[in-house]
């Protein structure tokens, strides 16, 4: 029986174990935080893009922290190729805590949720992000989006300069934290002054034709236009442009001329024996060609047949 015992704890240190810490050690490369407060919902959408380490082994079993008060995600998805494809999770809350587990078979993973922590009644509202990474993080990467109408903006800690949105046009403030260690909790506090309760897509998107308000669909202008469509332009350019030219050159030429050329064409594309005809024969004897109209070959007097 000893021998029996001591075999399983010698398979469980030497197979289960290594088997075990390949599971839980799991590093990312990069995540990213982003904080968009009252954009389409008068919440705090909350937007985590988590790329796991190159030498990670995959499929991996991770689990991210979210606000219990959020209730079931948004959005859970890996990146496939340019295109994010959702994926099956489970959630397990602890307190005010709650684990989002997904089974990551692509090294991008995107969480998204709507914290209802901001609230539109406060002012100056305020809102403060906390994330305790239970993994190794090389670097955190924070993005605020101002919301629209809104003034006095504080961020701590402090972010790059405000730059202004090429989709939307909202100021978005970008900055790294750096490396986070395991377990290591990560708080961004902001404040604003925003004395209405305007949206941000209310904002943006005035069109109410139908029409698409992307930033990459072609414009009315032509500034936009994709390169297809550039292509299609330029070869009925050129064709309207041969046209024209055609049709002045036929116009240009005389008509009288255009008739000495279809006189000329007609005259020779008579037959051959009309031809020979009018310039006259070859004589049968000494083989002089003979003028028109001559009976007699001029060379040496032989009567000419035909």
């Amino acid at each position: 029986m000893r021998t029996i015992a001591l075999a399983i704890t010698l398979f469980t240190l030497l197979v289960l174990t290594p088997f075990v810490q390949a599971q839980t050690a799991v590093t990312f490369e990069s995540v990213q935080v982003q904080l968009w407060p009252e954009y389409d919902r008068p919440e705090m959408l909350v937007i985590l893009n988590l790329e796991l380490a190159a030498d990670q082994t995959l499929p991996v079993e991770v689990s991210l922290p979210m606000p219990a008060s959020a209730g079931s995600p948004l959005a859970v998805a890996v990146l496939e190729g340019s295109q994010l494809v959702t994926r099956e999770f489970s959630l397990e809350t602890e307190g005010d805590q709650t684990l989002v587990t997904i089974l990551a078979d692509s090294p991008v993973i995107r969480l998204e949720y709507y914290d209802p922590a901001l609230s539109q009644q406060d002012q100056p509202r305020t809102y403060e992000f906390s994330w305790t990474s239970p993994y190794e993080v090389r670097e955190f990467i924070v993005s605020v989006k101002q919301p629209v109408n809104a003034s006095r903006m504080q961020i701590t800690p402090l972010l790059g300069a405000g730059l202004q949105d090429e989709f939307d046009g909202l100021t978005t403030y970008n900055g790294s934290l750096g490396p986070v260690a395991p377990d290591r909790e990560v708080s961004i506090a902001l404040t604003y002054e925003k004395t209405d309760t305007t949206l941000a897509v209310d904002a943006f998107t005035p069109q109410t034709d139908g029409s698409p308000a992307s930033s990459d669909v072609a414009t009315i202008g032509g500034a936009g236009l994709p390169d297809w469509a550039w292509v299609m332009i330029a070869i009925g350019g050129a064709v309207l442009i041969g046209g024209v030219v055609y049709l002045y050159r036929i116009n240009s030429v005389p008509a009288s001329s255009r008739y000495r050329s279809k006189k000329k064409r007609a005259t020779t594309g008579q037959s051959p024996a009309a031809s020979a005809g009018k310039a006259g024969v070859f004589c049968h004897n000494c083989g002089k060609q003979s003028q028109a109209g001559d009976k007699f070959c001029r060379e040496c007097g032989t009567r000419l047949r035909g």
